[in-house]
């Protein structure tokens, strides 16, 4: 396995395709309506993959992109200065940046599972024991056939209902939020659901994925687009059976988005009933209210097969830059004789070793000095300056 700029870029091109995929996809209401949303899923759950193994294998074959982004692509593998003897490429700033990035945002996620903790510490009160609270609580994991300590907390200056505490699970419940003792069971049902389907642990490892690749944008739409479909299955989950349970649930949905304020607790790690999304909301009022007919399996199958290639193909095959840009070579490195010697790859490219470190590889030789020595391995190399 091999972790090069070549792989991080790759993984980017291959995770853009599949989150236009998934926004196209998305923004079909009839594909969303006929559980299209499991599909999505899908895809999200691919891109977490590729975003966490930007990695090349011994099988993937690397494939040479053509001039134009062969250019852009070699200007960060060429030396601007050295330092201390080490060459420092826009690349290795780019590094930098990127690590000072990841520092400061696993800080804040620090930071705000602290003031999460602190919050529910200072503004709530645990319930649990209460005999409301606790036959409900009861009853629904009797139905589910589990066990969990699970606790339940009333909340001053939350927006909605919500589950928080990756080790220690706690449902939060607004504090003026009034609720009838059918509405209770179907809120503590959702987040009860949450918790049993890990959705808390997708969401952190989402979260923590957001913090390695901070600078790519489509890892918040990944996150954003996570939580929609996290309500959307628990939804089906819990009334997409029965028309007159999801009548009711609908109904209890629409009463707490409505008694919902703007304020929430700091940070982000937790999972929410509802925000005062309208849009969303319309979205999983449909899925509630429609019912697929079995003859668009097919399509979601078809879908999924093609999701699936394209992420493999990523693995199979890397691109990597096929020119190398002369203005760079002649400014940033100085090529001579004495510091460079080419390694003849017999397929018509050359690898570049600078000062005995592999450089980069080229297809051509048109711009460097015609006295560089070439060989036809590193053993020949090796040997001669043993001799």
């Amino acid at each position: 396995m091999r972790f090069s700029f070549s792989t991080v870029y790759t993984t980017i091109f291959a995770n853009t395709a599949l989150f236009l995929l998934a926004a196209c996809l998305m923004r079909s209401k009839a594909f969303r309506n006929r559980k299209g949303y499991k599909f999505l899923a899908i895809l999200l759950a691919l891109s977490v993959c590729r975003l966490m193994i930007p990695l090349e294998f011994t099988f993937t074959k690397t494939l040479r992109l053509p001039k134009g982004p062969s250019l852009f692509i070699s200007a960060f593998h060429h030396t601007l200065f050295y330092i201390a003897g080490y060459s420092v490429t826009p690349l290795t700033l780019l590094g930098i940046i990127w690590i000072s990035g990841i520092i400061i945002q696993f800080s804040r996620l620090v930071n705000e599972c602290i003031n999460t903790g602190k919050y529910i510490r200072k503004c709530g009160w645990e319930v649990t024991k209460e005999p409301r609270y606790a036959s409900t609580l009861a009853q629904i994991l009797r139905e589910k056939g589990k066990e969990a300590d699970i606790r339940i907390y009333k909340m001053q200056g939350i927006n909605s209902p919500m589950l928080c505490g990756l080790t220690s699970p706690r449902i939060l419940l607004p504090n003026r939020l009034r609720l009838t003792d059918r509405e209770l069971y179907f809120v503590l049902s959702h987040e009860t659901a949450h918790y049993f389907h890990c959705d808390l642990l997708l969401k952190y490892i989402l979260r923590l994925i957001s913090v390695l690749y901070w600078w790519n944008p489509v890892c918040y739409f990944l996150r954003r687009r996570a939580d929609l479909l996290f309500e959307m299955r628990i939804d089906d989950k819990i009334a997409g059976a029965e028309p007159t349970t999801a009548a009711a649930y609908m109904e209890c949905l629409f009463h707490v988005l409505q008694n919902a304020s703007d304020v929430s607790p700091p940070g982000s790690m937790y999972i929410t009933l509802g925000r005062r999304n309208l849009d969303d909301l319309k979205k999983r009022f449909e899925i509630l209210m429609y019912k697929a007919p079995r003859h668009y399996e097919p399509l979601h199958a078809v879908l999924t097969i093609a999701a699936l290639g394209l992420c493999l193909y990523s693995y199979l095959f890397t691109w990597e830059a096929a020119y190398t840009s002369p203005e760079f070579d002649s400014i940033y490195t100085p090529f001579t004789d004495e510091n460079t010697y080419f390694i003849d790859n017999g397929d018509g490219s050359y690898d570049i070793y600078l000062y005995g470190e592999y450089w980069f590889k080229t297809d051509s030789l048109e711009y460097y000095p015609d006295k560089i020595p070439i060989y036809h391995s590193k053993e020949e190399f090796t040997n001669e300056i043993d001799n």
